[in-house]
């Protein structure tokens, strides 16, 4: 049986009884008998003491996805970057902005172990690039009927399967079949790790990563890194969690620092602990890295990314085809 989701503190008419109980529960745990309440602080370890009450007293959640078969889950996406470089005294500048419509179309549940099977796909996108000296880059899935070559591959993959997922209740993929060819940029995984047990506030937990470059001699190097997850407040049924990445690895060569400055994301995420799903994440970067190209360069990385579910599963301005844009106007 798994832990039940809180616990709460007596209401306070029954404070003094409440407390009465809870010395016994103590007692009983850390094998002193009640009666010698007395002589507790001579005879029983305070830091155990402490621990057995943190453990009786503090709000504890099981913290778990929960989804039902066929059922479908809409997140709005928007990401936003600029990146500026600075080589032998020549500097360039990047921005770019995105806005998409990320569905999860759960196929089947595991009547056993509650595993589930969805459809990850993309029901719509609008995008915008500009590169300094250069003229600036759109694409909107509703209304353009044919893509800039820019965005060529992005609007083949707009409303069809791009992977097929089984993840377990903790958010571990067991299984994933990529459909159309992606590339992890450090935007956020398929789904957040969550611990096996009740946890409170406080509470943290890592994943490790490990990430594979080149550093400046064209060498193959390991990267070591993990995302430290906290449990920071727990409220009306939302559970909030900050995510922290950390290199684990001595970087010493600047070029491998500017490898993987987009994998390095920190933010805050809200997770509905009831429903069992996420409400909402937010991402964000600022990297800044010198003499990663000959002395005198320097590279600029900001960015943030949000991802919110959206209450409402209707039709989307941006889920919409061009030939439905058409018929509209």
């Amino acid at each position: 049986m798994r832990p039940s989701s809180s616990i709460r503190l007596c209401p306070v008419p029954h404070r003094r009884l409440w407390l009465r109980c809870l010395w016994i529960c103590i007692c009983l745990v850390i094998g002193l008998p009640p009666h010698l309440s007395r002589a507790a602080d001579s005879d029983v370890d305070k830091k155990k003491l402490d621990r057995v009450v943190e453990e009786l007293t503090f709000e504890k959640v099981w913290l778990a996805y929960k989804y039902r078969e066929g059922e479908q889950l809409r997140y709005r996406v928007e990401h936003v970057s600029a990146t500026d470089t600075r080589i032998d005294g020549v500097s360039e500048t990047s921005k770019s902005r995105s806005e998409s419509i990320k569905v999860w179309q759960v196929t089947g549940i595991d009547a056993q172990d509650g595993t589930m099977q969805f459809e990850h796909r993309v029901e719509g996108v609008e995008m915008w690039q500009e590169v300094s000296g250069q003229k600036g880059v759109r694409y909107n899935s509703r209304t353009d009927k044919e893509p800039p070559a820019l965005f060529a591959n992005i609007a083949k993959s707009i409303n069809v399967p791009l992977a097929e997922i089984t993840l377990t209740k903790q958010g571990q993929v067991l299984a994933r079949r990529d459909l159309v060819p992606q590339i992890d940029l450090g935007l956020g995984g398929t789904s957040i790790p969550l611990p096996e047990s009740a946890v409170g506030v406080g509470h943290e937990w890592s994943v490790p990563i490990d990430l594979r470059v080149r550093d400046s001699r064209k060498q193959s190097v390991l990267i070591k890194t993990r995302q430290l997850y906290r449990l920071t407040h727990l409220s009306a049924g939302v559970a909030t969690i900050t995510l922290k990445t950390q290199i684990l690895t001595p970087i010493r060569d600047q070029s491998i620092r500017s490898q993987i400055v987009q994998r390095l994301s920190n933010g805050e995420l809200r997770f509905d602990v009831d429903a069992g799903r996420l409400l909402r994440r937010e991402l964000n970067w600022d990297e800044t890295v010198i003499g990663f190209s000959g002395q005198g360069s320097n590279m600029k990385f900001m960015a943030r990314l949000t991802e919110t579910l959206e209450a409402d599963p209707g039709t989307d301005s941006l889920a919409a085809t061009p030939a439905d844009a058409t018929r509209q106007r």
